[in-house]
């Protein structure tokens, strides 16, 4: 059943997002302001927050520094949330202005709209953002870690800071999951492969650390 379900993972939680909105323009309009401030402030300081956090903890505990970075994808549904709420209201007052329809009726056709735009969106997009994610997260891993034996000297343009940065051994399993494009048919940073990646370099890095 987890496999039949999985191709809806994505455009479910974009529905769960887009009805979350939904609620928030329903409270603003009826006078309750602050849940759609708690939820636009609330992502805002996560997303500020999560990224220096989670490189804090790469070094230490990777797989807990991959769930935070993971993290953004739910962020990211959140703020899509707050902006389905905001275009939920807008066009419902500029209709309420206009005098064309019922507010409470026009609120409930365009929820329908934006919750069926929203969805077809996202699963066209999906395989984008997931890309992006990953070369974003694999760029981060990468930066806390240099090689024995080849950390470049001077100052010149080669020159490497390995301040706070770990010495992995040469070919060591940890250096292979953080750089590796074919060891273990990693062929990039997608969900899968990242969490494959992540789960070797926790498993070795103690052994595999200078």
């Amino acid at each position: 059943m987890t496999v039949l379900l999985a191709p809806l993972k994505v455009p479910l939680a974009t529905a769960a997002y887009t009805l979350v909105g939904l609620v928030l323009a329903k409270y603003w309009y009826d006078g309750v302001y602050w849940p759609t401030w708690v939820a636009l402030l609330g992502a805002v300081a996560l997303a500020v927050g999560i990224a220096p956090a989670a490189r804090s903890l790469i070094t230490r505990r990777p797989k807990a520094a991959l769930g935070a970075f993971e993290s953004y994808a739910w962020l990211n549904g959140l703020l899509a949330a707050v902006a389905t709420c905001a275009t939920v209201l807008v066009t419902v007052k500029l209709s309420a202005v206009a005098g064309e329809k019922d507010p409470v009726k026009e609120l409930i056709t365009q929820a329908s709209t934006a919750l069926t735009a929203l969805i077809g969106g996202v699963v066209v997009a999906t395989k984008d953002r997931d890309e992006t994610l990953g070369k974003w997260i694999a760029k981060e891993f990468q930066a806390k870690f240099t090689v024995r034996g080849q950390e470049a000297q001077g100052q010149g343009p080669q020159a490497q800071d390995v301040r706070g940065m770990v010495t992995l051994k040469p070919d060591s399993a940890s250096l292979i999951a953080l750089h590796t494009k074919y060891e273990n048919g990693w062929t990039d940073w997608s969900k899968d492969n990242r969490a494959a990646r992540i789960e070797c370099l926790h498993d070795n890095l103690a052994a595999d650390r200078v």
